[in-house]
């Protein structure tokens, strides 16, 4: 079975967390700013709210509404009443999680939110989220899976004062299930059925397909053209035709892609040296492989994996970032 979608994401390095739960009643606005490389989701487990973002007419949200901005946009939610002033929203933490409420009785909407952060360069959360709107609102019903998905994320709320160990590791996997599950649903989806020629687009070709995964599998395996034509049963020239049709790139380059993105994510999670990395990558040499690098990247593997060090040591646990869903 093809593991494409498995190694996109580990290429794509996504920083995943669920974290801020939201009870909320009569006048409230939640304010979101733009962020780069920041994907936003929130899904609207009771009483309902209004999505608006700029320039664009407002959305009813409903209970089970799961919202998706993969671009980061500006948004706010807010109360569909429309007059009179907001309430104050106070917030405390517990455990891995943001408790954020202007009500002490019934809320008039609860809300989970979260973000998937692909703040290193040259991320393929990119071309993962490849064409789609500043928008997704998937209903429960079209995503049924997320409605146990939120029973497990409530379980494990309840258990937050008590310090549960491993509390982080589950909401933060949890996150991930879940951008995994929105690629997917976004795949089945007819818009994206005949995306632009790349990577999408050469996943969907039953021919390439396993060629791709197969490639992704051992980035440093000898793949030369004659190889992997020999692979999907067509002749060479054929093969660069309807690869190049569908990819947007030679084979040459994206096996070399692919090497790059495995090495990056090597650098990011390994102490080996440079030189191991590129040799367990596929390339003869470092001094090529630190040009190709840099080229690919904008930096060489040593700032590289400087940076992730520096995001890594940086970034604060998932419960205090509290003032990026700032209200």
């Amino acid at each position: 079975m093809s593991n494409i979608l498995d190694k996109l994401l580990e290429y794509a390095q996504v920083s995943a967390a669920i974290d801020t739960q939201c009870m909320v009643s009569g006048r409230w606005q939640l304010r979101h700013p733009e962020t780069e490389r920041r994907a936003y989701v929130h899904i609207v487990t009771s009483g309902t709210g209004v999505l608006q973002l700029p320039d664009a007419p407002p959305q009813r949200l409903y209970a089970g509404d799961l919202v998706f901005l993969p671009g980061g946009g500006e948004h706010c939610i807010s109360d569909y009443n429309g007059s009179g002033e907001a309430a104050p929203v106070s917030f405390c933490r517990r455990g891995p999680w943001t408790l954020k409420s202007n009500t002490s009785g019934r809320e008039d909407l609860g809300m989970l939110c979260g973000r998937f952060d692909y703040r290193l360069p040259g991320s393929l959360l990119d071309d993962l989220l490849q064409g789609y709107p500043p928008v997704v609102i998937v209903p429960w019903q079209d995503l049924p899976q997320l409605r146990a998905w939120v029973g497990l994320l409530q379980l494990e709320m309840q258990t937050a004062e008590d310090e549960a160990e491993g509390a982080y590791s589950v909401v933060n996997g949890l996150a991930q299930a879940l951008l995994v599950w929105l690629v997917r649903y976004c795949w089945q989806q007819p818009q994206w059925q005949n995306p632009p020629p790349g990577l999408l687009r050469g996943q969907q070709d039953a021919r390439l397909r396993p060629l791709l995964a197969a490639v992704m599998a051992d980035p440093a395996g000898a793949w030369t053209v004659e190889t992997m034509a020999e692979q999907v049963h067509l002749s060479r020239a054929q093969f660069m035709r309807v690869f190049q049709a569908a990819m947007a790139q030679s084979p040459h380059q994206f096996v070399m892609q692919t090497r790059l993105r495995q090495a990056a994510v090597y650098l990011r999670n390994r102490t080996d040296s440079v030189l191991q990395i590129a040799l367990a990558t596929g390339f003869q040499t470092e001094s090529h492989f630190a040009r190709l690098f840099k080229q690919h990247y904008g930096a060489t593997p040593r700032q590289y994996r400087m940076q992730a060090a520096s995001l890594g040591k940086t970034s604060p646990p998932a419960a205090e970032v509290w003032m990026d869903f700032a209200i």
